[in-house]
């Protein structure tokens, strides 16, 4: 089992959950706010 972690901008996100759980990929979406974006970025992992 791998894990990846990656930051995608938000209007990427959903098509980007929907292509993966497709493919019978398990995704766990949380969003988050500030940091280095300095603005709100779902994070899937």
């Amino acid at each position: 089992m791998k894990l990846i972690l990656t930051v995608v901008q938000h209007q990427d996100a959903s098509g980007l959950v929907q292509a993966l759980t497709d493919q019978q990929f398990r995704v766990t979406r949380i969003s988050s706010q500030g940091g280095f974006c300095a603005r709100a970025m779902p994070h899937l992992c």
